[in-house]
Parts: structure tokens; C-alpha cells; sequence
């Protein structure tokens, strides 16, 4: 998060102490007096908008239960987008249980620029008031009222707002009202919910619609849902009529007058005579858009869903992904390649069916390309990424709006999802309990893009990682051969060859020594424990297509061992174990293919059978006896103790590491929601 120094920010949009606007109704939060569970009340959410004088007043009252409840409300921060927008600070007060009322005021608050999502490449040109709640006590209630001024100018005729009716925690009242002149043409639709509005003419010209919620309960986080699922109670409100005219509109925002700059113009010609063909042209336009415009997006005001002129993002080298498909679509336009931008939600994907037309369902621009009859979609905000048209990666949005004047409905995005990779472990074991392990592994497609973007310039980097990696399992080891690597473009293919020095592979028993052996990758994909008694879908990681070998190399190994294959497949995954026993070698093979992102709550149970089942598969177990007598080894067969011991040893970094990825999507997914 960057802030900029309060001295470079203009107060000129921001007022304090000011009367809420005339229109605004007087209401209250309830007084929860039977349930004081929970660290903070949260009596009140109310909002209030109207179309006519472009108002939004938000008034939100909370009461302090505990001193948990105390920090959490030490500082509150509002924000506004001044390129459109005034704020007006109608009320911030806080009433101690014996009744005294402190008001804040200026010197409470300190207002600054923070680029919150200055991480992600995005600066949105916000400020925030952050006031600083420095004597907040238990029984202390939190009473805030502002009102924001101004609707973003691009969006006049394209009216469309969120209404939550559950957040992550009880809310006493939820209050919502949108006042509107009869001359616009309102639609709604209700998200598990049945509260339809109250509807009133306040006069011949202006209407009103209300919900009114009390004592809403709480949603609960599930990490484990699939991201574009959203089962909270909410109200969607657009002025948009169809999708037509939602297309129609955003097509005049990739509309530019002035002529194409010489320069761009020179270097499409210098690609036209070096190309030859149609694809190598596009694949030409891609890549030099992908790797040499950085992504960087200025997303405040208009700028928010225009783009800036295709000749200021080549001059400046910089865009976001309206830009850079704007850029790309003008210079495939000067190569006579239809192209059409098309309007995706990165998270919603398919659900965007559910929605109203409406500019604010859509985050994310991607191109459509048709070349000999064949229609491909690119994301020029990958880098990265090589290899043909045919088998170019683009992530699966599902659904999607093109910008053109035929597009009526949306369409079906059947992305290129070519992903694949190879891991071939090879260890040699020594009797001194040491080992060499040979690494090949072969990256394709998305995997391949992956690779190369995250580590093809720092190879020291990924080696170290290897390290770490083979350390949590084996303990010390040592890198006898740097990575080797082999890079085939045209195919999108990267080869990885190293070498480690294990110090010991085997664990010490009462009855001699065991090592064990399992597909790390594979099991890192994969999430065995399933509630089959969970009512919504489970998510899972798409798209996979991972092989797995592991070659033991050890005398008569072979013997230990019996030829077998197993193979379990259901709607979401397919899995393959194969065991083929050698003389002195035995190599166990797994393969993984993942066929959709989820799991569906009506087939839990099923999944969670074949889960079981693949669990069963991950472990192979190899026992030494050191006595006098017998230097044999044997496999430990369905040895469920074993079993359950390593499976909660080896598991445990895995569990931590999908923990914390699906906290990170849920803290995103409440971001986005606005959700406490």
C-alpha cells in the first residue's frame, strides 16, 4: 500500500460538519439488548442513494462489546474517488454508557492518498479519511453518517449498485433506499432472498424503493468454495436493458479519431514483411504487447472503463488490460485481423449469466481473434507465455461479452486450457542409507508460461526451492548438478534437469529402518479430507494434468514389489497409480488430470469415496531389517497405523500452505464484497 503525505492531497472535495442532504430519512439502529455476544453490535447499515441529485449517504451506528471490539474500531477509514466525487462528513460521534457524546473532528482525521491496490499494478486515485478512535471503550456506540457527492461521468445512462442483506457478521438493521425520477427505467434481481422492496411515489416524478432487514444473520467463511461462488442474500439494481446496449456502449469506449502513430504504423510493417503467415503476425502482436507493455492500470474516474489512445500506451509502454487489448486489437486492425474485445469477471466467470447488464459485473478485458474461420481468445495481460495460436493459454472466464454491434447475449468462452507436466524423480539408493536423486522435469503449456514467468531469469532461485522442498522429506541434502535447461518455443515446452545428494532416506525403527516414497506434486493438488455433509460446492484446483514417476533403483528391490494398476475417474478428476517391479528398479507412476474447478454439492459423498481411495495410493513404504539373519525388505501392506502416521507427518506443510491460499481468496472475495 503506498500513502502519499497529507500535504500533496486537495481538501477541496472534502467538508466536514455539514447537514445531511434534505432527502435523507432520519433512521435509527436497533438496541440489542438480550445478545451481546460477539465483540462488537452492529445495529445499523444504512444507505441511502439518489439518482436525481447523484447521492449516496451511508450511516452505519455500532456498539462496543469487549476490548477485542475496542481495537478493532481504533481507526475507521472512508474513501472517495475525487476525479468525480465530494465527501461530506455529516456525523461522527461515539456515546460513552454514561451518555457524554464526543464528536470527532478535523484533527481526528487525517486524509491521505493510499493506493491500496498499488501491489496488483492498479493505482485508483482514491483518498481516504482515516480518523483515529484513540479512547474507544467497551459500551461505547459508534454512530458515522457522510454522504458522497457525484457519479462517475461515463456512467450516467448505465445506473447500477449493490445492495448486501447478510454480511460475515449479524447485522440488527439493514436499511436501504434508492430514490430515483420516474423518467429512468429501474430493473432489480434478488440473490437468496425474497425481500422484494416497498415501492412509494413520492410525487408524479420521483419513486422510492426500500428494503428494510432486521436481525440478519450471519454468513459464515468457507475456504474451501469455489471463487465465483456466492450464496449471500443481495439485491443487483442496473438501469442497463439488455446486453445489446450494454455492448453498444462499450464498444464506443475502443473508438479513436486521430491517426495511428508512425511509429506503431512503421513497426507493422517491419512485421508484415518478416511474417509469414496471418498467425505469425497475431503471435507477433501478442508477445510484443504481453512482455514489452508493462502492466500498470490508472483506474480512477473514466479511466476506470476507457482507455487511453493505443498512441499514448506505445509512447508510454504502460497499460492495463483495456488498454493492452486496445493496442493490440488497433495493430491487428492495421494488419486486417478482425479482433473484438470481450468483457469477462475473473472470478464470477459463468455466474455473470445471473446478473443484470451492467458495466460493474465485469473486471477484466480480454481479445477475441478470428483467423482462417477460427476463433481464438488471448489475455495480453499474461507475459510470458510462447508457443502456437492453437495452443496458447488463456484462463477460463466461461462467459463473456464481445463488443461489437451483433452481440446480443453472452457467449460461451471456450478457452485453450493446455496445461501439462513431468516430474521423473530417480533415486539411487546406497547401503550407507545415502541416496541420489536425478530430477526431470518437463513443463507444458500454462505450466510452461508459469515457469518462465516466475523463475526463468532467477534459476537460483527455483534450485533453492527444489532444495527446500526435498529437505522437508529427506533432511540434508546437496545440489551435485546445477539445473540444466532446454527451452522449445515453438512448442511452449521447458525441460529441467538437476542433481541431489541425499544424506540419509531412511527413518530409524525398533525393527530396522523404512523410507517412503510419494508424488509430491500430485499430493500438493490434491485436498483428500471431503465433508460430503457440506451444502455447497467444494473447490478444486483446475485445470492439472500432472505425471509423476518415481524410479527406486536398489538390489532386488523388484522382488519386493508386484506389478499393479489402478485407475479411479468421476466427473471432476481422473487418477492413475501403476507399479512396474524390475530386477533392481521398481518405478510407481501417477497420473492426475482434473476435469472443472469444483465439486458439486450433490456429489460429495462420491468424490469423497474416490479421495479415500487415491489416499490409499499415495504411499509406497519400504522396510530394511539390518539383523544378522536377514537383509531382506519388505512393502508394509495396508498398515493403516503407518499410514496414519506418515499421512499426518507429510500432509501437514501442504494443509498449512492450502489454508493459507484459501484465507487469501476469501480476504479478496470480502474485499470485493464490501464485507465486514
Amino acid at each position: 500500500m503506498i500513502t502519499l503525505d497529507s500535504d500533496h492531497v486537495d481538501y477541496s472535495k472534502v467538508i466536514f460538519e455539514k447537514d445531511k442532504p434534505a432527502w435523507v430519512y432520519n433512521i435509527s439502529g436497533l438496541s440489542r439488548t438480550s445478545d451481546e455476544s460477539g465483540s462488537v453490535q452492529y445495529r445499523l447499515i444504512d444507505r441511502q442513494v439518489n439518482m436525481e441529485t447523484q447521492e449516496e449517504y451511508c450511516h452505519q451506528n455500532y456498539k462496543i462489546i469487549d476490548t477485542e471490539g475496542a481495537q478493532m474500531f481504533s481507526e475507521y477509514d472512508m474513501s472517495f474517488d475525487p476525479s468525480y466525487q465530494s465527501f461530506i462528513l455529516n456525523d461522527f460521534k461515539i456515546t460513552k454508557p454514561d451518555k457524554t457524546v464526543k464528536r470527532i473532528t478535523l484533527k481526528d482525521i487525517q486524509v491521505a492518498q493510499r493506493e491500496t491496490e498499488f501491489e496488483n499494478y492498479v493505482y485508483n486515485g482514491s483518498l481516504h479519511l482515516l480518523a483515529l478512535l484513540k479512547d474507544v471503550q467497551p459500551g461505547d456506540e459508534i454512530d458515522i453518517s457522510y454522504t458522497k457527492k457525484g457519479l462517475n461521468p461515463i456512467l450516467q445512462k448505465h445506473f447500477d449498485y449493490f445492495i448486501q442483506l447478510q454480511y460475515f457478521e449479524k447485522m440488527d438493521r439493514i436499511y436501504y433506499r434508492i430514490v430515483f425520477p420516474n423518467k429512468y427505467e429501474l430493473f432489480y434481481r434478488l440473490y437468496n432472498t425474497n425481500e422484494n422492496p416497498l415501492i412509494h411515489n413520492l410525487n408524479n416524478n420521483t419513486t422510492e424503493w426500500v428494503w428494510d432487514v432486521t436481525n440478519s444473520e450471519n454468513k459464515s467463511i468457507d475456504y474451501e468454495e469455489p471463487i465465483w461462488f456466492n450464496n449471500n442474500s443481495r439485491v443487483q439494481i442496473s438501469s442497463t436493458k439488455s446486453w445489446q446496449e450494454l455492448a453498444l456502449w462499450g464498444m464506443k469506449l475502443y473508438e479513436f479519431s486521430d491517426p495511428i502513430s508512425k511509429d506503431i504504423e512503421n513497426l507493422v510493417k517491419s512485421w508484415n514483411r518478416s511474417c509469414n503467415n496471418n498467425e505469425e503476425k497475431i503471435l507477433k502482436a501478442l508477445r510484443f504487447v504481453q512482455n514489452d507493455i508493462q502492466y500498470f492500470g490508472i483506474e480512477n474516474g473514466t479511466e476506470s472503463y476507457k482507455p487511453r489512445s493505443p498512441n499514448e500506451i506505445f509512447e508510454n509502454k504502460y497499460g492495463d488490460c483495456k488498454e493492452k487489448v486496445y493496442l493490440l486489437k488497433t495493430i491487428l486492425n492495421l494488419m486486417n485481423i478482425q479482433s473484438h474485445p470481450v468483457l469477462v469477471n475473473s472470478d464470477y466467470r459463468h455466474m455473470v449469466e445471473d446478473f443484470l447488464p451492467s458495466p460493474n459485473i465485469f473486471n477484466h478485458v480480454i481479445l477475441q481473434i478470428i483467423n482462417d474461420r477460427k476463433v481464438f481468445y488471448v489475455d495480453p495481460t499474461i507475459s510470458c507465455q510462447e508457443g502456437s495460436l492453437e495452443k496458447n493459454y488463456c484462463p477460463d472466464y466461461q462467459r463473456g461479452l464481445v463488443l461489437n454491434k451483433n452481440s446480443k447475449k453472452l457467449i460461451t468462452i471456450e478457452s485453450n486450457l493446455y496445461c501439462k507436466s513431468k516430474i521423473v524423480s530417480s533415486y539411487i539408493l546406497d547401503e550407507d542409507g545415502s541416496c541420489n536423486l536425478g530430477l526431470k522435469i518437463i513443463y507444458e503449456g500454462k505450466e510452461a508460461d508459469d515457469f518462465r514467468s516466475s523463475y526463468m531469469n532467477n534459476l537460483a532461485d527455483y534450485s533453492k526451492f527444489i532444495g527446500e522442498a526435498i529437505a522437508h522429506r529427506f533432511g540434508k541434502n546437496e545440489l551435485i548438478q546445477d539445473i540444466q535447461l532446454k527451452e522449445y518455443k515453438k512448442n511452449n515446452i521447458i525441460q529441467i534437469l538437476t542433481k541431489y545428494k541425499l544424506e540419509n532416506v531412511w527413518d530409524e525403527l525398533e525393527t530396522g529402518k523404512r523410507c517412503y516414497f510419494l508424488p509430491f506434486v500430485i499430493q500438493g493438488e490434491l485436498d483428500v479430507s471431503v465433508n460430503p455433509m457440506r451444502n455447497i460446492p467444494l473447490s478444486i484446483n483446475y485445470p492439472v494434468n500432472t505425471k509423476e514417476v518415481i524410479n527406486v533403483f536398489y538390489k532386488d528391490i523388484g522382488s519386493v514389489f508386484e506389478p499393479r494398476i489402478n485407475s479411479f475417474k468421476n466427473e471432476n478428476l481422473s487418477f492413475t497409480s501403476k507399479w512396474e517391479p524390475l530386477l533392481d528398479k521398481v518405478t510407481f507412476t501417477y497420473h492426475l488430470k482434473t476435469f472443472k474447478d469444483h465439486v458439486s454439492e450433490n456429489h460429495l459423498e462420491e468424490h469423497r469415496n474416490v479421495m479415500k481411495k487415491i489416499n490409499d495410493e499415495y504411499a509406497v513404504f519400504i522396510h530394511k531389517n539390518d539383523s544378522k539373519t536377514s537383509q531382506g525388505m519388505s512393502l508394509f501392506k495396508n498398515s493403516k497405523n503407518a499410514m496414519s502416521v506418515l499421512i499426518l507427518s507429510v500432509f501437514l506443510l501442504s494443509y498449512f500452505i492450502i489454508i493459507v491460499f484459501r484465507l487469501n481468496k476469501a480476504l479478496i472475495r470480502i474485499k470485493k464484497n464490501g464485507q465486514f
